[in-house]
């Protein structure tokens, strides 16, 4: 995720597309039950600054417009 992210930021990122369909499935990952419970106890820890960054501003988002 960190690697897309990155190639985006740079503009080696070309279908806008494919980008939103990745980052949809490893978002829809980590909202699954048992991966937000090992997140809760390695927040922090584990993803690179941007990707949690992005993941907690779309988790932000969602609780938001639901």
């Amino acid at each position: 995720m960190d690697t897309v992210l990155v190639h985006r930021d740079l503009g080696v990122w070309k279908n806008e597309e494919t980008y939103r369909r990745y980052m949809d499935e490893i978002y829809t990952v980590l909202l699954m039950p048992g991966v937000q419970d090992w997140w809760e106890k390695h927040k922090g820890r584990v993803f690179a600054p941007r990707v949690e960054n992005y993941l907690i501003s779309r988790l932000e988002s969602d609780r938001v417009g639901a």
